[in-house]
């Protein structure tokens, strides 16, 4: 029989499941392409997204950004995407500072204080400053 103490563990072991977590890909050669990239990484986990950035890093290399889902060991991930290999090469993993893969929030995009949003048909939105004109210093 369960008692509430084995439920309140169960249900932070399942919000521990819950993880996502975000890599950063250094070394990925011009060669590879962008699907045996993405069939190479799933061996490993729960994917979810995988991004490669057109530009070069500082190193001039290709690089880009894995996302899993579901992750509980993050050591044992990193070192699984360090040994995966294509063809005589391998990628450099670690995990990402930032989170790449944004749900479309845009940051600084709100109004101001006093400033309301105006549409109108036909329309682009328009910010309208209530009080002083916010041109005049």
């Amino acid at each position: 029989m369960l008692q509430q103490g084995d439920l309140v563990i169960m249900a932070k072991e399942r919000e521990h499941l819950k993880y996502r977590w975000f890599f950063y890909l250094a070394y990925i050669r011009e060669h590879l392409l962008y699907v045996n990239l993405r069939r190479g990484l799933e061996v490993c986990g729960i994917l979810a997204d995988v991004y490669v950035s057109r530009n070069l890093n500082v190193k001039g290399h290709i690089f880009g950004f894995v996302k899993f889902l579901k992750v509980c060991h993050v050591e044992k991930l990193n070192k699984a995407l360090n040994n995966v290999l294509f063809r005589d090469n391998s990628l450099f993993t670690k995990v990402a500072k930032f989170e790449s893969f944004r749900n479309n929030v845009r940051s600084g995009g709100g109004l101001g204080d006093g400033e309301k949003s105006l549409r109108e048909e036909g329309e682009k939105n328009v910010k309208v400053g209530v009080g002083k004109n916010p041109r005049e210093i």
